[in-house]
């Protein structure tokens, strides 16, 4: 019967970390911000019978000016804008431009580009209106041309804006996801090591040194090189936005001058300065429990078992303030963005407590248990999970409501959810939600 039961647990330990994982595979959507293109002035695809003395357009939050630019081109890709690219005095998330004066009938293109100045996401995209023939016929492109192709001076062309992914964007979601889900694993094990480990051990002598086994695993050979690759994804993020606003040149995305004014200008510079200087400090701190271990110490001093997990903690959880600090919420409306960016905020914690924990459970804690026997393991099994079962719950729950929160807060109306990205990871998101959950 304990072997039976031992089978069972493991069975749904398998589907609840399968789960936990397919959910941790779509979090970028909850700290990813881009300043999607809401509307113009001239609208996509206009016809107007009298040329427009300028341009204007609104997007889904406040862009940084230093990398946020438009431009506008006729049929021979010659631009007709009067290169005055500017932001609204009382709008930061609206960009005009002024065009010459009695432009020609014609087909003319308009390239913009929007760095989110949440957190520097770039988006690149093109649309085009025109110019009607005095007699009301209207002009079209030859087919095959592509003007404004490298309007922004960039080596990749710009085009329409399909959602394909290209090798800068792929780059930039590859290193966002692993950071984000290498953060939620490492919180997640300091969750574990205090709610879990500590209260079942105290409560159960026995349990007491495989706790500690458990927990010394993670610390040895997970916890430093998981710290490490945050680091790197997080400098790989920084590069991702670099390759986003040079079209993928990889010489100039290098450029030393251009790292530097992205970490200096706007908010993504000022947070991700912040995720570099928890992740140094979680570094040293990890550096120093394993100089314990090295020492071959058996049990190091009581407060730094307790205080050590506390502070690890704490780093964590401003790590995920610095990540929800720079996602789409802190980009909405100043008299609800508070509200929005404690959501994000909790919804990492959660996914901590549930997609950290399950990760924790099948990293640490399921392969130490697997050397014990059988009798040993199942009563470990019962013994020890169910002091973390309220706390996978309450994460399921708070995920649960803080995602289809995040809709009414950062979606302004249901068309929005409908045709910009960030209805579609929001959609996704509540799917994967309800079908976790």
């Amino acid at each position: 019967m304990p072997h039976l039961r031992l089978i069972i647990t493991r069975r749904r330990l398998l589907i609840a970390v399968l789960l936990a994982v397919s959910l941790a595979l779509i979090l970028p959507g909850t700290s990813e911000a881009h300043a999607v293109l809401l509307r113009s002035d001239p609208a996509p695809g206009a016809v107007l019978s009298v040329p427009p003395d300028q341009v204007r357009l609104w997007f889904s939050e406040a862009l940084n000016p230093a990398f946020s630019t438009a431009v506008v081109v006729n049929a021979r890709s010659q631009r007709v804008d009067n290169s005055d690219a500017q932001f609204s005095p009382g709008d930061a998330s609206e960009m005009d431009v002024s065009l010459q004066p009695n432009l020609p009938p014609g087909v003319y293109t308009v390239v913009w580009r929007a760095d989110s100045n949440t957190d520097g996401h770039v988006l690149s995209a093109s649309f085009f209106f025109t110019v009607a023939n005095p007699d009301g016929t209207v002009p079209a492109l030859s087919h095959g041309v592509n003007p404004g192709a490298n309007a922004l001076g960039s080596s990749q062309p710009i085009g329409l804006y399909t959602g394909q992914l290209d090798a800068p964007t792929l780059f930039n979601l590859v290193m966002i996801t692993l950071f984000e889900l290498g953060a939620v694993f490492w919180v997640g094990a300091q969750f574990w090591v205090i709610y879990v480990l500590g209260p079942s051990a105290e409560d159960h002598a026995e349990l007491s040194a495989s706790n500690q086994q458990v927990q010394q695993r993670f610390e040895r050979r997970f916890s430093l090189l998981l710290l490490f690759v945050l680091l790197l994804a997080n400098a790989g993020v920084l590069l991702g936005q670099a390759l986003n606003i040079t079209g993928g040149n990889i010489a100039t995305a290098f450029s030393l001058t251009l790292l530097v004014k992205l970490i200096t200008g706007g908010r993504f510079g000022i947070y991700w300065l912040m995720r570099m200087v928890v992740l140094i400090l979680a570094i040293r701190l990890a550096l120093y429990r394993l100089q314990l271990y090295r020492s071959k110490r058996t049990k190091s001093s009581p407060l730094v078992d307790n205080v050590l997990p506390w502070t690890n903690l704490i780093l964590g959880l401003a790590l995920f303030i610095a990540m929800a600090m720079s996602s789409h919420a802190a980009a909405v409306n100043t008299n609800i963005a508070p509200y929005a960016i404690i959501a994000d905020w909790l919804h990492l914690v959660a996914a901590a407590l549930w997609v950290g924990g399950m990760m924790y459970i099948a990293a640490s804690y399921l392969p130490l248990l697997r050397k014990h026997p059988v009798a040993e393991q199942a009563r470990s099994l019962v013994t020890v999970l169910p002091y973390y079962t309220p706390w996978a719950i309450a994460g399921v729950v708070i995920m649960a409501v803080t995602g289809p929160f995040s809709a009414p807060v950062q979606l302004t109306s249901w068309e929005q959810l409908l045709t910009t990205a960030m209805g579609g990871r929001w959609s996704s998101r509540f799917y994967w939600l309800g079908g976790c959950s």
